[in-house]
């Protein structure tokens, strides 16, 4: 009788293997966690290069602002989504040191957030240049600020400056007039 063999080994360099590990440590932690507080939710998680993304279909307000069981306020439900968020990072990166961040958002909220993130920034940006003057911008994740860059590409005298820049996931941003 032959001895029985365990799965293949995985190979340390192969991305692929890396990426889905990840991806399904950060569904099933994400899953285990809000599931421990007694909410059920539909989680879709998708790896991309500025780090992993965690889209959580938290049930919504009823028709006429009635809520439905285990609805949060929206407050408490940023609040939640920030701890989880937290805890799910922390997990990943325990089993995978060199994992990529981890974020987490209500489905369909990061597309909003980018999408405001851009108008905020012209506005910001427009501000500067009749005034002259810096001014900061919201606190922003790594990956929103790509939004702001592009956003500030059609303001070719204006710079953007980060200050606060460390292992912090969030960054502050100002906007100014370049030096010279």
């Amino acid at each position: 009788m032959a001895p029985e063999q365990g799965p293949p080994a995985r190979r340390p360099n192969s991305p692929l293997t890396v990426e889905r590990s990840e991806v399904a440590t950060a569904r099933e932690a994400t899953l285990r966690l809000l599931d421990a507080i007694g909410l059920s939710a539909a989680v879709q998680v998708s790896l991309e290069a500025d780090g992993i993304f965690v889209d959580v279909g938290l049930p919504a307000r009823g028709p006429r602002g009635k809520t439905r069981p285990h609805t949060l306020p929206a407050g408490r439900q940023a609040m939640l989504i920030g701890a989880i968020q937290h805890l799910v990072h922390l997990i990943v990166r325990h089993e995978f040191p060199s994992a990529p961040p981890v974020y987490l958002a209500p489905a369909g909220q990061r597309e909003q957030r980018l999408s405001q993130l851009q108008g905020k920034t012209v506005a910001v940006a427009r501000i500067v240049l009749e005034s002259g003057r810096e001014m900061a911008l919201d606190v922003v994740y790594e990956y929103e600020m790509k939004t702001v860059r592009d956003a500030l590409k059609q303001f070719p005298s204006l710079e953007v400056r980060v200050v606060g820049v460390g292992e912090e996931l969030r960054r502050n941003v100002i906007i100014a007039p370049a030096r010279r």
